[in-house]
């Protein structure tokens, strides 16, 4: 009986917290929260109406930005925010009419990379700014997805050691000695979880449970 009563007194509290967030707008509920107040949030994304527009935007404290409209069933969107100062820098891809290039923002004006094809895809997917210098990676696209990185908009490709398609997922440079990390993984018949340092390849071994493996995220730190 005791077990049955906490159970409903949990599922109480489930419903009761949904119906209060539904209840009160998101900066009244702040106000009684103890979120830092103190800062400047920004989130990356797309927003798209019924009409198939997509609007690639970033949000500064709930406000939308956007930062162009396609009508298009591709989906050009904002997948990494980096800020240096002042500066807002915004990765992802556009619709140049016919596909998804990469490109930038910096403080939503546009900023388009260098490809080797504009008429195959390409797409930013990571953004990092160190002392002025705007690093990011991504893929484009040659005949199969083929990972690369941009500095100041300049392109170059990642080598690899497989036959299939590979990606630059996220990237980071270590502002002591710009030495520049970017995480990612590349194809066989099977994907290879792997990063590159300055643009030499490191292949990440399988946990003895998986038999393929994909990278998304990295960070650095100094060894004290």
């Amino acid at each position: 009986m005791k077990k049955l009563l906490l159970l409903i007194f949990i599922t109480s509290l489930i419903f009761y917290g949904c119906d209060y967030f539904k209840l009160q707008s998101y900066k009244e509920w702040q106000k009684t929260s103890d979120i830092d107040t103190d800062v400047d949030v920004f989130i990356g994304g797309v927003n798209y109406d019924g009409a198939n527009n997509r609007y690639p935007c970033y949000w500064k404290n709930g406000v939308a930005v956007s930062l162009g409209s396609y009508n298009c069933a591709a989906l050009p969107a904002v997948y990494s925010i980096a800020l240096d100062v002042e500066d807002i820098y915004c990765g992802g891809s556009y619709y140049n009419g016919t596909v998804l290039n990469a490109c930038y923002w910096k403080n939503g004006k546009q900023v388009l990379v260098e490809l080797d094809n504009t008429t195959q895809t390409s797409e930013i997917y990571s953004i990092t700014v160190a002392g002025g210098t705007v690093f990011a990676c991504g893929s484009e696209f040659n005949g199969h997805n083929k990972a690369c990185f941009w500095i100041n908009g300049k392109k170059h490709s990642l080598p690899d050691s497989g036959i299939g398609d590979s990606f630059g997922k996220s990237i980071v440079v270590d502002k002591e000695t710009y030495d520049f990390y970017i995480a990612g993984f590349y194809s066989t018949s099977i994907a290879y979880a792997c990063y590159w340092k300055n643009g030499e390849l490191s292949a990440l071994p399988f946990p003895a449970t998986a038999s393929s493996a994909q990278a998304y995220s990295i960070a650095v730190k100094p060894k004290r």
